[in-house]
C-alpha cells in the first residue's frame, strides 16, 4: 500500500569494489613513484647511465620540487582563507536582520 520508493544514489559515499580497486592502485602507484625518486635522487649519475636512464632532470630538482609542493599547499591554504574572508560583509554594512 506503500508507493514510496526510496531513490538509488547513482554516486554512492559507501565502497563499491571499483572504487576499492582503483584506490589499491593508486596507493601502490603513490610507493612506487616515490621509490623511482627516492632511487633518483640517491644513486650517482653512474649507476643511472649504466641502466640507460640518461634523460632525467637536474639535480637540483630533488631539493626544489618538493620545497616547491610544500610552498603550494601554503599558499593555497592561505589563498582559500583569504578568500572567505574577503567575501564576508564588512561591519560598517547595516544590514537588518528580522526587522519587523
Amino acid at each position: 500500500m506503500n508507493d514510496f520508493e526510496v531513490p538509488v544514489l547513482q554516486h554512492a559515499p559507501w565502497p563499491t569494489p571499483s572504487r576499492a580497486i582503483y584506490g589499491f592502485v593508486l596507493y601502490v602507484l603513490t610507493y612506487v613513484i616515490f621509490g623511482f625518486y627516492i632511487i633518483w635522487a640517491l644513486l650517482p649519475d653512474s649507476c643511472l647511465n649504466y641502466i640507460g636512464l640518461t634523460y632525467l632532470p637536474s639535480r637540483h630538482w630533488v631539493i626544489t620540487f618538493p620545497f616547491l609542493c610544500c610552498t603550494l599547499v601554503a599558499i593555497v591554504y592561505v589563498g582559500y582563507n583569504v578568500n572567505y574572508w574577503s567575501n564576508l560583509p564588512k561591519f560598517d554594512d547595516e544590514q537588518e536582520e528580522n526587522s519587523t
